[in-house]
């Protein structure tokens, strides 16, 4: 030690002084106080907390054991016990899956003192069912050489246990000086009598994750204490590792820390580095980082990438091919994460033997392990969903085993193109955006950037020649124009009078003018984003979000792939463009509730081709055509039957259900949106005001998004004389 100001130091202050001063400050004490305020369950922050410890943990265990199995640290077996477990959390839930064997118990001994059983805090084993049909899997968290370690048998793990050395020291240091005595005589190199140690088994059923948050808050407790304790130094050093900033991805395995933006952060470091060597010609340096750098991220990259199941398959003790078929890592279970219950223990609820169904006592909640997990369900009629509120929900169903399982997409019921559950699920569920804005899209996707402008353009002709058919409308002599046709039939009028041409009229040039508005035509326009949406992506076109200040368009899959060709046959008109009409009815329906305020009151199906270009000289045109022209004559209009108006079938019971009361959609709005444009306040008044006043019915089809889309594009399809 030297002084950086003055001469010398004075003697007394020397190395043992300055350690004996830091050791006074006890920093671990006073982190041990901070800790445990952090976890404690009083803690405003407790609830988030323990949601994201529960939502890291399953994948940063399978991460860290899939680079020990490529390492050839452990086998297939091992790691498919680690899968099973971390997976399927809930042993009930974990064993309704075929195949299954994993358990996870605490780290036991038994025979240390009489019939007592000792458990190791935060040291545990992950093993089958029957022990002795695979490996035993010993997890450690912060040990530094046995954070995860593969024993072919108990047996194995006794021996190592009970000889001196990095396991026993570590196992010895979790537990109370009493329970240290106690096991320390058992845990020796002679130790071979009967009564010697052996392994307790108190497998953990339930709440695994809670568990494991509540036993690493005590290890890491117990850690902060070693800063002043005789043979503390190793566990000291451990903790100062572990509330560093900077981690070692690979030296062990630690709770809570994601070696994902630590590797980011190294490689770009290296990265960097390597450019700063570049730039002052050291050129060897600047290689070596720059290949270090890359390799990190191609680690990564290569461990991100889906392949646990497929090693499972190969490796897994059980030869039963059905929890084999589950991919852990697959878009359609990964999606349902935020429903996943991980914090419930079905041992701790209600069976309904009936119904195959675990109940919460105070809260009534209905609960059934599915592919494994635990999710809430919800009763739809006499069909179950996932889910814990009204809206959305995948159906779920009891198999032949009386297990439940997921419908099929094939037996989910659907209710249109654009989905009733359309805006709310689809903005809450989240789409997987592939491209934002139209330059990213035009370099991405050169394809469907044409196809958006296609639809652009032939929408843009629709609300164009709508416009200038209107002109033709209120300059005609007589009342016996096409235009004039089409609208008393729309309203369901003898006359068109000017005050209806005039509310249309404002209808179509809003459209027209968000049809050519610059930030939605530029060839760099931000307001068009493709992706695929995550749920009911066989029926979604497209969605907007109320909210949006950007008023932004979210195309999905379908919008580019209609899958209208059933129709292709039957048409009079071979030339008609299906999907590009397909394309341009989705913009204008969308466009009007962005600048009309439309809401989803019915819908028309207008997307689908105009059906007097629908031929009816076989029963499958007269099928296609009939149920068309039904479903748009009557679904709002004065033809609607009054029982229909304002309600949508329950897919279920098939029952009408008033909007504001649906029980698989929100409704709300189009429920205000009703009530406003005519009036009333109750729906019975709302259906009478709507038959009996003409104005009425107007405001509320033109309040209504796929009535404008159906109006426009069938005034617009063509212009019927020459107008300047």
């Amino acid at each position: 030690m030297a002084a950086l100001n003055r001469p010398a130091l004075p003697a007394a202050i020397n190395p043992s002084y300055v350690k004996n001063l830091l050791r006074t400050l006890n920093v671990g004490e006073h982190q041990q106080t901070v800790l445990n305020d952090a976890f404690a369950d009083s803690n405003v922050n407790a609830a988030a907390r323990i949601q994201r410890f529960n939502a890291q943990l399953p994948w940063q265990l399978m991460y860290y054991a899939h680079s020990e199995k490529l390492q050839e640290r452990l086998s297939e077996a091992a790691f498919a016990l680690i899968c099973q477990v971390m997976d399927m959390p809930d042993a009930i839930a974990r064993d309704a899956v075929d195949g299954t064997s994993a358990l996870i118990r605490p780290l036991a001994l038994l025979g240390a003192a009489s019939e007592q059983v000792i458990t190791v805090p935060g040291v545990y084993l992950l093993g089958p069912k029957n022990q002795a049909a695979g490996p035993l899997v010993l997890l450690a968290p912060y040990s530094p050489e046995h954070g995860l370690k593969e024993y072919e048998s108990e047996r194995a793990l006794l021996d190592e246990l009970k000889t001196p050395g990095a396991l026993q020291r570590w196992t010895l240091e979790r537990l109370t000086p009493t329970e240290r005595a106690l096991c320390k005589t058992r845990l020796s190199a002679n130790a071979g009598v009967p009564a010697s140690a052996s392994l307790a088994s108190l497998p953990i059923n339930g709440a695994l994750f809670k568990r494991l948050f509540n036993d690493n808050a005590l290890i890491l407790a117990k850690l902060l204490t070693c800063q002043s304790s005789d043979g503390g130094q190793a566990d000291w050093e451990t903790i100062k590792r572990v509330l560093s900033e900077d981690l070692l991805e690979a030296t062990s395995f630690i709770w809570g820390k994601l070696a994902y933006p630590v590797t980011v952060w190294r490689s770009y470091r290296d990265i960097k580095a390597s450019a700063e060597d570049l730039q002052t010609h050291h050129w060897q340096p600047a290689v070596k980082s720059f290949v270090h750098g890359i390799a990190q991220l191609v680690t990564l990259r290569g461990s991100m990438e889906p392949r646990e199941p497929s090693a499972i398959a190969q490796g897994v003790a059980s030869t039963d091919p059905r929890w084999q078929r589950i991919d852990i890592t697959g878009a359609a279970r990964t999606r349902l994460q935020y429903l996943e219950r991980s914090d419930i223990d079905l041992g701790a609820l209600t069976l309904d033997s009936n119904l195959g169904l675990y109940v919460d006592s105070s809260t009534r909640q209905h609960y059934a392990p599915i592919e494994g997990k635990v999710y809430p369900l919800q009763p739809r009629g006499k069909r179950w969903v996932v889910g814990n509120s009204n809206i959305g929900g995948l159906y779920v169903k009891r198999n032949t085993a009386k297990k439940w399982v997921m419908e099929s997409s094939a037996q989910t019921p659907r209710f249109n193109l654009f989905g009733r559950l359309k805006t709310w699920d689809i903005v809450r569920n989240g789409m997987n955006v592939e491209a934002d804005g139209m330059r990213e899209i035009q370099q991405l996707f050169p394809v469907r950037a044409r196809l958006i402008n296609e639809g652009l353009d032939l929408a843009t002709h629709y609300a164009w020649t709508s416009y200038r058919n209107l002109q033709l409308l209120k300059n005609a002599p007589t009342q016996t124009t096409p235009m004039h046709q089409l609208i008393k039939d729309f309203l369901g009028v003898p006359l068109v009078l000017p005050e209806y041409t005039a509310a249309i009229e404002k209808v179509v040039l809003q459209i027209f003018a968000a049809l050519l508005d610059p930030t939605l035509r530029h060839a760099k326009s931000r307001r068009f984003v493709v992706g695929r949406a995550l749920d009911d992506a066989d029926f979604v076109f497209a969605f907007t979000v109320p909210a949006d200040q950007l008023k932004k368009i979210y195309l999905a899959s379908k919008f580019f792939f209609p899958k209208l060709d059933h129709y292709r046959n039957y048409m009079t008109d071979v030339a008609f463009p299906i999907s590009a009409h397909a394309r341009a009815s989705t913009l204008i329906h969308e466009l009007s509730h962005i600048v009309c305020k439309t809401e989803d009151i019915a819908y028309l199906e207008a997307y689908r081709p105009f059906s007097d270009l629908i031929e009816t000289t076989n029963d499958r045109a007269k099928g296609l055509r009939g149920t068309l022209e039904d479903i748009q004559t009557k679904a709002l209009s004065s033809h609607s039957p009054l029982t229909h108006l304002f309600a949508v079938i329950n897919p279920v019971t098939l029952s009408l259900e008033d909007l504001g009361e649906t029980s698989y959609e929100e409704s709300d709005r189009a429920l205000a949106q009703v009530f406003a444009l005519t009036g009333q306040v109750t729906l019975d008044a709302a259906r009478a005001e709507f038959m009996s006043n003409a104005k009425v019915r107007l405001a509320v089809q033109l309040g209504n998004a796929d009535t404008v889309s159906w109006l426009i594009s069938h005034m617009g399809r063509q212009l019927h004389t020459n107008t300047p």
